[in-house]
């Protein structure tokens, strides 16, 4: 349970980050398509890496805090001899991370047809970058929180 504990904590923390990001993008370029992300790392350099940062977190890529979680839990899958489970959850990650690479693709490596920097809103990129660095930390340093919910699943 502390495993799902802290997976759910990771993940709200990435999906959040994420949301957070495409709702900067809707509110400076007014699109929530996805062709409107092409050309989005010149256009809001900011918002373009902490959406990246934010995706392959929830495609499990290391050292993020996506990777620790999803190793936990596919661990405890292999452990409890669910070999399925623990390979359906491997495939899914594969096939999130080509999803996501192909959006990161569009952000850094397509043209928008405007390329002109849009204005970032400023408390946007403060919330985005304190998300990216607990994304970052949570994966690197893992411990302390999986603690937290180690010792919270104790009690349920």
């Amino acid at each position: 349970i502390g495993g799902a504990l802290f997976h759910i904590l990771n993940h709200s923390i990435m999906k959040s980050a994420a949301f957070l990001a495409a709702a900067a993008v809707l509110m400076k370029l007014s699109t929530t398509a996805l062709d409107g992300y092409s050309g989005l790392g010149k256009r809001m350099p900011y918002t373009a890496f902490a959406l990246s940062i934010s995706l392959l977190g929830l495609a499990g890529v290391p050292p993020l805090n996506g990777f620790m979680s999803k190793l936990i839990l596919f661990t405890a899958a292999v452990d409890s001899h669910l070999y399925w489970l623990a390979l359906a959850g491997v495939l899914n990650s594969g096939f999130s991370l080509a999803y996501y690479g192909w959006v990161i693709k569009r952000m850094y490596l397509d043209e928008a047809i405007d390329m002109s920097p849009a204005k970032e809103p400023r408390l946007f990129v403060g919330v985005l970058a304190l998300s990216t660095a607990i994304i970052v930390l949570v994966g690197v340093y893992p411990e302390p929180f999986l603690s937290l919910m180690l010792r919270i699943a104790a009690l349920l």
